[in-house]
């Protein structure tokens, strides 16, 4: 087995002595010995290192490894059809797939094409005469570089000042304008402090952070998922690695970890480090994956579960600490683990996915319920949702041999009329959202690189498509966006277009997925299932006056029943569907427009224990100011479900100092009308003297 070089103690990696090589005949080779040989040889080379030498006498011709060149990749390999070449990461394959022949019917575009031509030269290209060069211009010709993060630029803290104490500090008496805050816009790496004892490794984030009040605690926060290693591309420039020493291997050092960030106070709450390799190891300890975050066993916090390239998959509590059972050995893990009740236990279940085709479910104890091989990568998040209409939960998701598999939740079986298989590869997650209200089944909507957006029937396997010519690697989203009471779909491609589609299916909140997590957790559809929406008479656009707003909701529950035996042998069994936890609170009303004191109230939680129709009043804003009302649900696993409308309040008040002013004009002009007053030839007086 391969040695490990270096463990993670306290956020750095302590280096191991090295073993100690021998020769062919078990002997020891020499101190001396072994540095000639070292000086006389190349460095290793990342690629190779994963290759077994073709050369060795004892390999057969036929078992040597076929290497393609590097200008002309294996397209079968980057098709992730062969096992080996499944467990690559995904930038291997993004980076064969831009040297790889594309159809020129799904080639970019001259202009798109073009737009990538300011990532060449280091940024560097000519200005069109009379343009102004922004860099000279605004930075004084410094390079500027985003990609390197300076945390003492951001958090000026003593080093020895406790988390409270930077809590406490007031942000407001740094000075953001002024120099010294800015001082240092190349955001390049500061001057390691290493030593004999420690390797201080760089942090990156490859994945999107989740948020979320994991503990409780009544303040959110940002659990991210960071892989630590040296980035090659910059210590190619000898200046940076002057910083580490000649000696030093940076390909020696890859980890990943979890890191909780309290939003609110900004810092860190704890840090947990998970996997630790080198850059040479087929699996190498990058974290492609977001974590997800739920309740799965019932205590009231939140858990977070995460997959690794090294084939973990950990389930860690709200502490940082791996719950008994985790992690689990799979495959590589590239796609966000899937966190629901799956099979209608009761309980919650994680399905995962690995670059080697294989998917499996785990209870919340670690124990494996079911698996399944499906011969192909699968390199983004799968969803869930009743595809069928048989009131169950299927999992849903692609693969890089270009099916969609679609498979019972309860037992992992395939619906008899999939896979459905398209023939490229697919690399978005899957759309699940009803485009015909007259059926009981669902469509799945995906993306697939033969340019073609399928619309699949859940029930019979037969699809729609729209050609729309482009590779798309994000999901399809659905949405009402012009108000007209219709379904649209939203597809964005590679090449920077983004194309909305009508359909003729009716709105409804619960059918709309407008981002690729629903909330913060859920990856289920909600239409006929689960969720929470606000009545049509609710969320009716209108100005709103008075003191308080009263939305009334439905809160739909129609999983399958699922009790609890009672502890007393009389008792009655016990539903571990609910209670429902909701909150409602007005988007975007600060202090100044509630004008309510110190403390102004925007919104209010209940909290019910059955599905149905409820009301609940929130305080209106004291001054003209449009909101948007948000309804946010938890269920007993604290899965999110949310709705949202906008309102304006008081916008109008001037409707009211109009009739103020012609009211009491309207009843004067009335009475005096009315009134039988002599006229002039009469011998009365004339009108003007008579109103006198």
């Amino acid at each position: 087995e391969e040695a490990v070089p270096a463990v993670v103690v306290e956020g750095r990696l302590e280096e191991q002595p090295p073993a100690v090589p021998q020769n062919a005949g078990g002997d020891a080779v020499p101190e001396k010995a072994r540095t000639d040989e070292a000086a006389s040889s190349p460095p290793p080379d990342p690629v190779k290192a994963q290759v077994p030498p073709s050369d060795d006498p004892q390999v057969p011709e036929k078992d040597k490894p076929q290497v393609p060149p590097p200008d002309k990749p294996d397209l079968q390999q980057a098709n992730g059809e062969t096992a080996e070449e499944q467990a690559t990461a995904r930038r291997h394959l993004l980076a064969e797939e831009a040297t790889a022949e594309i159809d020129p019917k799904v080639k970019m575009d001259p202009e798109a094409e073009d737009s990538f031509k300011v990532f060449e030269d280091e940024g560097e290209e000519d200005y069109p005469a009379g343009e102004e060069d922004y860099e000279t211009a605004r930075h004084g010709g410094d390079p500027y570089y985003d990609d390197h993060y300076i945390e003492d630029d951001y958090m000026p803290y003593d080093d020895d000042m406790l988390p409270r104490e930077r809590a406490k500090m007031d942000h407001e008496d740094v000075d953001y304008d002024g120099d010294e805050f800015w001082d240092n816009e190349d955001f390049e790496e500061d001057a390691h402090a290493n030593d004999m004892e420690y390797v201080m490794v760089d942090a990156h984030i490859l994945c999107t952070p989740a948020i979320a009040d994991i503990d409780g605690d009544g303040h959110e926060e940002m659990v991210v998922a960071v892989s630590y290693f040296y980035d090659h591309e910059y210590y190619d420039n000898p200046e940076h690695m002057k910083e580490l020493g000649e000696d030093m291997d940076i390909s020696n050092y890859v980890a990943s970890g979890i890191v909780a960030f309290q939003i609110s106070s900004r810092f860190i709450k704890w840090s947990q480090h998970l996997d630790l390799t080198t850059d040479f190891t087929k699996y190498r300890a990058y974290v492609y994956s977001s974590p997800t975050l739920a309740d799965i066993n019932r205590d009231g916090k939140m858990e977070i579960v995460v997959g690794t390239s090294v084939g973990f998959l950990y389930v860690l509590d709200s502490a940082g600490e791996p719950l008994e059972g985790w992690p689990v050995q799979m495959g590589e893990i590239q796609g966000q683990p899937l966190v629901a009740d799956l099979n209608g236990d009761g309980y919650m279940e994680i399905f995962a996915a690995d670059s080697r085709g294989n998917t499996a479910l785990f209870n919340y104890r670690g124990h494996e319920l079911w698996e399944r091989h499906v011969g192909g990568l699968v390199s983004q998040m799968a969803t869930a949702g009743d595809v069928n209409g048989d009131g169950a939960l299927e999992i849903v998701f692609g693969t890089a041999t270009g099916e969609i598999h679609v498979v019972s939740g309860r037992t992992g079986e395939e619906l008899p009329q999939f896979p459905f298989r398209t023939g490229v590869r697919v690399m978005a997650p899957v759309l699940i959202t009803k485009l015909q209200d007259h059926t009981a089944s669902q469509h799945l909507v995906v993306t697939a690189f033969d340019g073609l957006l399928y619309m699949i029937d859940g029930a019979t396997g037969c699809a729609d498509t729209v050609d729309i010519g482009e590779v798309s690697y994000a999901m399809v989203l659905a949405d009402d966006l012009n108000g007209n009471g219709k379904m649209d779909l939203l597809v964005s491609t590679m090449n920077g277009n983004v194309y909305a589609f009508e359909t003729a299916s009716e709105y409804h909140p619960l059918k709309v997925w407008n981002s690729q997590l629903q909330g913060c957790n859920n990856m289920v559809a909600r239409y006929g299932y689960q969720g929470i929406y606000a009545t049509p008479a609710t969320r009716m656009p209108r100005d709103v006056r008075g003191q308080t707003l009263s939305v009334r909701f439905d809160i739909l529950d129609n999983r399958p029943p699922a009790l609890m035996p009672s502890q007393d042998a009389a008792g009655e069994p016990k539903s571990l569907r609910g209670p429902y936890r909701v909150t409602v609170t007005l988007v975007g009303v600060g202090v100044e427009e509630m004008n309510m004191g110190d403390q102004p109230v925007i919104g209010m939680m209940d909290t019910f224990d059955a599905p149905g129709t409820y009301t609940m009043e929130i305080p209106c804003p004291r001054t003209r100011s449009t909101a948007t009302v948000r309804i946010d649900m938890a269920d007993e696993s604290q899965i999110i479900f949310s709705d949202e409308f906008s309102l304006s309040f008081h916008i109008h008040f001037y409707r009211l100092f109009k009739w103020m002013v012609l009211l009491p004009f309207t009843m004067m002009a009335a009475v005096v009308l009315s009134m039988d007053l002599p006229s002039a030839a009469e011998g009365g007086l004339p009108l003007a003297m008579a109103t006198r």
